[in-house]
């Protein structure tokens, strides 16, 4: 069971890093190094370490947030495929077949992207835990983990509860709101 209070306080339990996190999420190009911040949450947190690091290797934190977001493209590709796709053989086939076309494909893109951003939550932590990037596209262990009552119950809660946090404070606690929602999931994933 996954202690949702405690995902939620642990990056408000260190005023300084909370502090360098915010700054520098809010700074592009910096902003990997929360991301590979939040990852090393998850990778803590599914070894039972819910401490709250202080922000140390900027470097390595750097490239493990870069190497994330790489992931997180990889996994997008196959919604943009269908979202460009389906217009461009709109534009071949024309008239209502090419309408319907257009309405199959952003429809299918749709799927596709809400299915990234359901798998990469996971994925994105076997690679944090793995520490390699191939781990992140094991899809039949990823697939076998996702579709657990488990990981959709904290996906849902944490995304709840991370786009609360997020909005009611104008984005200013994205950080904190990542690092809560990794924690849960890092903390989850040694049940699936």
């Amino acid at each position: 069971m996954v202690d949702y209070m405690r995902a939620i306080k642990r990056p408000f339990s260190d005023i300084t890093t909370l502090i360098i996190g915010i700054v520098l999420y809010v700074i592009p190009i910096a902003n990997f190094i929360p991301l590979g911040y939040a990852l090393k949450s998850a990778a803590t947190a599914s070894r039972n370490d819910f401490s709250t690091f202080e922000f140390s290797d900027y470097g390595g934190l750097f490239v493990k947030g870069l190497i994330a977001a790489i992931i997180g493209v990889i996994y997008l590709i196959p919604a943009v495929i269908v979202f460009v796709g389906a217009p461009i053989l709109a534009l071949l086939i024309r008239g209502s077949t090419g309408a319907l076309l257009v309405g199959l494909g952003t429809l299918l893109g749709l799927l596709l992207a809400l299915l990234a951003f359901f798998l990469l939550p996971l994925a994105l932590t076997k690679y944090a835990i793995e520490g390699n990037f191939g781990a992140a596209f094991g899809c039949g262990g990823i697939f076998k983990k996702a579709f657990t009552v488990k990981y959709i119950v904290t996906w849902i809660v944490m995304l709840i509860i991370s786009w609360a946090i997020g909005f009611f404070t104008l984005g200013l606690l994205a950080f904190p709101a990542m690092v809560a929602f990794f924690t849960a999931i890092g903390e989850v994933y040694p049940e699936l």
